[in-house]
């Protein structure tokens, strides 16, 4: 995305991303996935970061695949008028029979990360990252964006992208607040591993060092 004539607009450019994208449509399928990450990841968000993910941007599987080179070079998620409500980033592996593929976070040392089937990585749009080239078979997986009423309302007065991304998703069921303040709140990366119901979340700091025994357990 770029900044063009005071509108945001989509810019192709292969040697810095290569993916093809599904829109997810069905609005019964978009009911589910909303509920799921309701229940899965919105909780987690609110634990760890403070903040309230009601509404989600996009229903998308993305496609990185050997055959086209498939990456993303390093970027933000929220660097322009058109994406500047996005809160956070959520990559959820749909498969797991790729090589290639990982997410990095440059900042934070070149620590790579590759969930497993159904694994979810949640991080917060304002952080740089990249996902490196897939080298052999496609990584599919599903890439919305989180952000909150408050966001929402901005989004809609300054709402200037043409297609999908002028359509913000349907609401998510409300939850009861449980919240401390914003100054208590670590930067976190959440790294979810959906295997017999152990999930991990790894600070910005074991990203960097690696994991530890003080790491977060939910």
């Amino acid at each position: 995305m770029r900044e063009v004539g005071g509108q945001t607009v989509e810019f192709k450019n292969y040697a810095f991303k290569r993916r093809k994208d599904y829109i997810v449509d069905d609005p019964g399928l978009i009911r589910q996935i909303d509920a799921l990450i309701q229940r899965r990841i919105a909780p987690e968000i609110l634990k760890n970061y403070c903040f309230k993910a009601t509404r989600t941007e996009r229903h998308v599987v993305g496609c990185y695949s050997a055959e086209d080179g498939g990456h993303f070079r390093a970027h933000r998620d929220n660097t322009t008028l058109g994406t500047a409500h996005r809160r956070f980033a959520v990559s959820i592996n749909l498969n797991s029979d790729f090589d290639g593929g990982d997410l990095s976070f440059p900042e934070y040392g070149p620590r790579k990360f590759k969930p497993p089937l159904g694994g979810a990585i949640v991080f917060p749009c304002s952080l740089l990252h990249a996902v490196s080239r897939v080298t052999l078979g496609s990584r599919y997986a599903f890439l919305p964006f989180l952000f909150d009423e408050e966001q929402s309302i901005s989004w809609s007065r300054r709402r200037q992208v043409p297609g999908e991304l002028n359509n913000p998703k349907a609401q998510l069921p409300r939850r009861r607040p449980n919240c401390c303040a914003d100054s208590q709140c670590p930067p976190r990366v959440l790294c979810h591993e959906y295997r017999r119901s152990k999930r991990r979340c790894a600070t910005v700091r074991e990203m960097k060092e690696g994991p530890s025994r003080s790491a977060i357990r939910c």
